[in-house]
């Protein structure tokens, strides 16, 4: 059998029906019928509820939200456990025999009474019931979380200014927080209760692994699976109820079997549709990468002929500044020779007397630069 442990705060309203539920002075919405309780009575105290600790706690708190009252709910085993298989006369499940029930209850209290005492302390405990009523047997106990805490004096204004250093008193207050502090801490505790309690009945704790698809602790209760409820453990079905669930699901598998192969056909024609605008954009695809390929090919030509255009013309501008310095030096000898012919036009134009001087008269000039001459080194005129 498994342990499991629930657990419950409560502040100063919520406080106040402990005792009513918990001793059930009044029917609850749990409990089932009686033919379904496991004794004559449904319920037991353990404890009986004081009334004076849970007083004395409600006065300790110093805030709206404190928590009063812890509830612990002690449970071994699930109803399949405790109870005989549902039937159609008592769909609950009616419970297993005394032989088997008693002696489990009554480790089950002292289970509970070891875990319980050893954890929190006698003087904690507001009261202790075993419940026989429900789906499975189960002790429910509630406990005022006073401690001895620790706080510091306030100083007074003269302390202070003397630099005298604060004290600490010691005094009773709320703390479930020492208990209930976090996940981790919940889990801490579950584990030492379930190591009192396997002492005396045996039984398995699974631990809250991180990564697991479930919250630490188990799921919360849930009344639907209670015995006799909609959601609970149900009757063997005989034979004939058999036969006609099989028929059901036969024709519930058959339709469900249709309407699977018409969505299939309805995905096959969606994916040939698909298939075929995969094809016409691959088509597309194609068209525009040869469309890219021819223009870059195009590209690349138009940018040799332009490299090839640059070689021309630069070629074209060397040879043009050649020939323009070649019409400079043939105008600059154009312009010497008109000179001299003009020189020699009005040479000749002069009396022969008066050329000759002329031409003597050079000729002195050019031996005394550079010695005789012939007259082929005359000048034209002076």
């Amino acid at each position: 059998m498994k342990f499991s442990l629930g657990i419950k705060k409560h502040g100063r309203i919520a406080a106040s029906a402990i005792r009513g539920h918990n001793a059930r002075t009044h029917p609850t919405t749990s409990q089932l019928v009686e033919e379904a309780w496991f004794s004559k009575e449904g319920a037991e105290s353990i404890v009986p509820f004081n009334a004076e600790l849970l007083a004395e706690a409600k006065g300790l708190a110093t805030r709206a939200d404190a928590v009063v009252a812890m509830e612990f709910i002690l449970q071994i085993g699930n109803q399949t456990d405790w109870r005989e298989t549902p039937t159609d006369e008592t769909p609950w499940g009616k419970p297993r025999s005394e032989e088997f029930t008693k002696p489990r209850i009554k480790a089950l209290v002292a289970a509970a009474k070891k875990a319980i005492y050893a954890e929190f302390g006698k003087e904690r405990v507001i009261c202790m019931d075993l419940h026989l009523d429900e789906s499975t047997p189960h002790v429910q106990v509630a406990i005022a979380p006073i401690r001895e805490v620790e706080h510091r004096i306030r100083r007074t204004k003269k302390e202070i200014k003397e630099g005298k250093p604060s004290e600490l008193k010691t005094k009773k207050g709320l703390q479930a927080k020492y208990w209930l502090d976090g996940k981790s801490q919940v889990a801490a505790l579950r584990q030492r209760l379930h190591s009192h309690v396997n002492t005396i009945f045996e039984c398995t704790y699974q631990k809250y692994v991180e990564g697991e698809d479930r919250e630490p602790g188990g799921l919360p209760y849930d009344p639907t699976k209670a015995a006799g409820a909609i959601n609970g453990p149900k009757p063997e079905p005989k034979f004939f109820d058999k036969f006609v669930i099989g028929q059901a699901e036969n024709k519930r598998l058959k339709e469900e079997v249709r309407v699977l192969n018409q969505r299939i056909d309805e995905l096959n024609r969606q994916l040939q549709v698909q298939f075929s605008r995969s094809k016409n954009h691959f088509s597309e695809m194609e068209k525009l990468e040869k469309k890219l390929a021819e223009q870059s090919d195009f590209r690349k030509k138009a940018v040799s002929r332009m490299a090839e255009a640059e070689r021309k013309t630069a070629a074209v501008e060397q040879a043009s500044k050649a020939t323009i310095a070649e019409l400079e030096a043939t105008r600059e000898r154009l312009q010497a020779v008109t000179q001299e012919a003009a020189q020699w036009e009005a040479l000749a134009k002069l009396p022969f007397a008066e050329r000759m001087a002329l031409l003597k008269q050079q000729r002195a000039e050019q031996q005394a630069e550079n010695g005789p001459t012939g007259t082929r080194g005359l000048r034209p005129g002076g």
